[in-house]
């Protein structure tokens, strides 16, 4: 991930030398927001910019970075390139802009091996909110902040971080792999003046670990952390830096073999000093007073181009309320969801369940929570596997349902499902965030391994699915629903199916359905084929496909034998990654299978890439249509609906992807962290056992089976009053930790947030 961010830093660095000599001239016929530069067709009014239009906002000039109708300098669809009243480019702290990188910087994807610093027993933390980036001001302007891993702040880490060492505060601490050059990476802002930076640290090691500082790329001093004992013993360590005004990165590199101390957190104290988003400043974040419109990005109710389609509101709007959350534009099932199941409203002002223990059943189980009736958010008090001895399902009428499955509330590396399906039967307005599932052959069935079935309304999110038998997800007659997020990976290939036997292969991926379905930003990985198959059936009559399905900014990676196949009513297939690997056979994106029912499945397939093989300038490469009869063409040139969902390029897709997919918080686990690295290097690491095919495991023993997931339990002062948000969230942000009534408050939110939800939100970064 760090290559991406050097990225970034390059980018900026270029931006930033083309307009040294840009004056007011650079704005001079320009087009001023909102008079948009772009239409979605011939004809149509304008009401977008496209990828490299600019526009003037509030005297400052940007660039569209892709398809966007957002306020410039809102969000991440824009560059700030120039100050329209200065004789110089624009570098300034200035609340209102907002560089530009086409991936978020979230919690580390990178392959990390293990340290020799893990080396105690688990251990529950001690109640730092991991969530939040604490300050408190003196005198004088200034201010003292508290970084913890996975919070806003907080950008990367050349390793992973963990939990297996008690004593650590927030949800676990950075651990770098063993290696000079190996850093951990931040982003504040603040004025000019002198900053004092302190690590929390341990270090079992007999030798002290040394590391520079850098700031936006320059050494500025050298930290030093001493022995502490052992790696459960923490102490702290300072330096003092002066420091320009404005957007700063901070990163903590190791300069000898070793790699870096075990850091657990990070306090600054300087001069109006806050946490700031990472890759380059945020509207929400400066310290200076917000200039940006208080109007928010709105969809647009035309038809999206072909170029990226980008229709869906930005999550926050363009200021701050008075609590600190940035201010939004809309209630949806979190900031952050998007697609046909955005609106899902999950267990909004229910009660909370809690999860502890690991049990399949009874008291306390998830099972039991998830069998319950009412709104309810379902929130885990513990960390592990959970070993299911059935199928774990979300039942009920459509109607039913209205809950939220909050999987990043668990300690330590979160929960994972072993042994059976989970799901949805039937129920409306589920949420179900960071859950993983890794299913495996144990039970002797034939398994999916997460499932949408007769769901209306509902949205699954940052989850992550392998190891199963029958497709890994699975929907069927489904209204508004979207899949986000997920990682798709190592379906079993030749195991055992029940329906072909012995000897047949069935590593297939997806079997997607609905009306409408969204399926965006996956990643599916090592997966023979369905990559995905569309599933939208035949009406009873007369015999038509249907369905509509919107499937865009996925990643694919080392399929065999099939993309994605099958039919549908209506298809957007837009600005999909595709990458070969070692096992690809097959060369095309789409096959459309008329199957003798010409004139009922049609296509908008339009901006998608095969790195190596075709692009974006000849995508009739990347698809055909197969079955009787063919008279007739099934590929449009138009989208058949809204998408809203913020869509990127292809390319740009895959970094963002990459950036950010699977259950990531409370962190990834080492299966999906290898995942995503071998999707990145274009590389596997197994084999399967019985085909002997690259990147297509025939049983999970094949690539190691289960990793550890220490169990962790939360103490009873975590949340006195069980209303799911922790004690020491709640003291920060002036809530009553012993009044359970606050959790459905609307204390924070201008659109209609609960609190708790507001503090699951910030959990999950959708703040960041």
């Amino acid at each position: 991930m760090f290559f991406m961010y050097r990225k970034y830093l390059i980018n900026t660095a270029l931006i930033a030398l083309s307009c040294m000599a840009a004056s007011a001239y650079a704005c001079e016929g320009v087009n001023e927001y909102p008079d948009w530069t772009a239409k979605d067709w011939e004809g149509g009014e304008a009401n977008h910019a496209n990828a490299g239009d600019q526009m003037v906002y509030e005297g400052s000039l940007y660039q569209a970075n892709w398809y966007t109708n957002s306020v410039p300098g809102s969000d991440y669809s824009w560059t700030l390139v120039a100050s329209c009243n200065d004789t110089s480019s624009s570098s300034s702290s200035s609340s209102s802009s907002s560089s530009s990188s086409s991936s978020s910087s979230s919690s580390s994807s990178s392959s990390s091996s293990s340290s020799s610093s893990s080396s105690s027993s688990s251990s529950s933390s001690s109640s730092s909110s991991s969530s939040s980036s604490s300050s408190s001001s003196s005198g004088g302007g200034e201010s003292t902040i508290s970084i913890q891993e996975n919070a806003r702040g907080f950008c990367d880490v050349d390793g992973s971080v963990d939990s297996n060492n008690s004593g650590y505060t927030g949800s676990g601490f950075a651990n770098t792999s063993n290696a000079s050059g190996n850093g951990i990476y931040w982003a504040i802002s603040g004025d000019a003046g002198t900053y004092t930076l302190s690590w929390r640290y341990a270090n079992g090691a007999s030798a002290n670990r040394s590391a520079i500082v850098n700031t936006n790329g320059t050494s500025v001093s050298t930290a030093d952390f001493a022995s502490t004992g052992s790696w459960t013993s923490w102490s702290s360590s300072s330096v003092t830096v002066n420091l320009a005004a404005g957007y700063k990165d901070l990163s903590l590199v190791a300069n000898q073999a070793s790699g870096l101390a075990n850091i657990d957190s990070l306090q600054i104290s300087g001069p109006n000093v806050a946490a700031a988003q990472c890759g380059g400043p945020s509207s929400s974040s400066s310290s200076s007073s917000s200039t940006s419109s208080s109007s928010s990005s709105s969809s647009s109710s035309s038809s999206s181009s072909s170029s990226s389609s980008s229709s869906s509101s930005s999550s926050s709007g363009s200021g701050t309320s008075s609590s600190g959350f940035p201010s939004l534009s809309e209630l949806k099932a979190f900031p952050t969801a998007e697609g046909y199941g955005r609106y899902a409203a999950g267990g909004r002002g229910g009660r909370v369940v809690h999860v502890t223990n690991l049990n399949d059943s009874g008291p306390g189980s998830f099972r039991a929570a998830l069998d319950e009736t009412g709104p309810r958010t379902i929130v885990f008090d513990i960390s592990g596997v959970i070993e299911l001895k059935s199928k774990l399902l979300i039942t009920g009428t459509k109607g039913n349902g209205y809950v939220t499955v909050a999987g990043h509330t668990a300690p330590g590396k979160g929960v994972v499902l072993s042994g059976w399906t989970f799901g949805m039967i039937g129920g409306s307005d589920v949420v179900v965030r960071f859950i993983r599932t890794r299913v495996g052959t144990a039970s002797g069935n034939t398994m999916d391994g997460m499932g949408m079935a007769s769901a209306e309304n509902s949205i699954f999110d940052h989850c992550s699915i392998s190891w199963t038998i029958d497709e890994a997800f699975s929907s069927r007659s489904a209204n508004d629903i979207t899949l986000q997020r997920t990682l798709i990976s190592e379906a079993l290939n030749e195991a055992g199916h029940s329906k072909y036997g012995d000897g047949a292969q069935h590593g297939y991926c997806a079997s997607i359905g609905g009306d409408t379905g969204s399926f965006h930003h996956n990643l599916l990985a090592h997966c023979s084929g369905r990559n995905w198959s569309l599933a939208g059936g035949l009406g009873k009559s007369p015999f038509v496909y249907v369905g509509k399905l919107d499937i865009r900014n996925n990643v694919v990676y080392n399929w065999r034998h099939r993309t994605t196949d099958g039919g549908a009513h209506e298809v957007n297939f837009v600005n999909n990654y595709y990458k070969p690997g070692p096992v690809t056979e097959m060369f095309y994106a789409l096959n459309a299978q008329n199957d003798g029912f010409p004139g009922t499945q049609r296509y908008y397939f339009e901006g998608n890439i095969m790195e190596g093989r075709w692009d974006e300038s000849n995508q009739s490469e990347g698809k055909k249509a197969t079955g009787e009869p063919r008279d007739y063409d099934p590929w449009v040139d138009q989208p058949f609906f809204e998408s809203y969902v913020t869509t990127q390029s292809a390319g740009d897709a895959y970094y963002n992807v990459l950036a950010d997919v699977g259950a990531n918080r409370p962190v990834l686990d080492d299966h999906d962290k290898r995942i995503i690295e071998e999707v990145r290097n274009g590389t596997f690491t197994y084999r399967g056992s019985k085909t002997g095919y690259p990147g297509l495991p025939d049983n999970e023993a094949d690539v190691g089976g289960l990793e550890d997931y220490p169990v962790i339990r939360r103490g009873a002062n975590w949340d006195s009053d069980g209303d799911g948000m922790p004690n020491e969230w709640e003291l920060a942000h002036g809530l009553d930790p012993n009044n359970a009534a606050d959790g459905n408050s609307t204390t924070f939110s201008n659109v209609g947030y609960t609190n708790l939800e507001m503090y699951l939100a910030e959990l999950a970064g959708d703040f960041d």
